[in-house]
């Protein structure tokens, strides 16, 4: 399970939202795997640092159901709709707090 924040300056929490790794290999085809699965390894440590791939990714995965159904977990546990509702739920929070630091658990 990934799960992702997004917390404040003094600690507090302001989003938090988790997703199954079985997506994994579809968020790399996306073009995102880097911005929310490893965001630490890849110098992006402030939401407003992924906004802009989180948003192409969203696009993209948004245009292209077919290509990214491909990549459905055969246990039904990770599909393309959840990966796009948690991409565009996540690049919403990181627009309504862009300075928030991103924090991920994997």
């Amino acid at each position: 399970m990934l799960d992702f924040m997004l917390i404040r300056d003094d600690g507090q929490e302001l989003y938090s939202s988790n997703i199954t790794h079985n997506l994994a290999r579809m968020a790399e085809e996306a073009g995102i795997y880097t911005c929310l699965w490893a965001p630490d390894e890849n110098s992006f440590t402030t939401a407003g640092q992924i906004i802009e791939p989180l948003a192409s990714g969203v696009c993209l995965l948004a245009t292209n159901r077919a290509r990214f159904e491909l990549f459905n977990a055969d246990n039904g546990y990770g599909r393309w709709q959840d990966l796009l509702c948690f991409c565009a739920e996540c690049l919403q929070a990181c627009k309504d707090h862009p300075h928030a630091t991103i924090c991920v658990s994997r």
